[in-house]
């Protein structure tokens, strides 16, 4: 679903996120809610319905959430932010 299920990025480095689901049942059309459990370690920028950027502000370490709305499904990402 995630297009990574691990990053690591050093703080001030952007990196894009991209969803997608794989099920031949599932509309192409399908639209994705984010969500960064810890938003001091980053930012998260929409970009279009199954897409964000991520630029990271702090050291630490940190998960997003995706969800796709129609099925429910959801899968994390973990992220972790390193000094330069």
């Amino acid at each position: 679903m995630l297009s990574e299920e691990y990053a690591m990025l050093e703080v001030g480095e952007s990196k894009i996120i991209q969803a997608q689901l794989k099920s031949d049942w599932v509309e192409n059309d399908a639209k994705f809610i984010w969500e960064s459990k810890d938003q001091e370690n980053l930012t998260i920028t929409p970009m279009d319905d199954s897409s964000i950027t991520i630029k990271a502000i702090k050291p630490g370490v940190t998960h997003i959430q995706v969800k796709e709305q129609l099925s429910g499904k959801t899968k994390e990402m973990k992220i972790r932010v390193v000094e330069k």
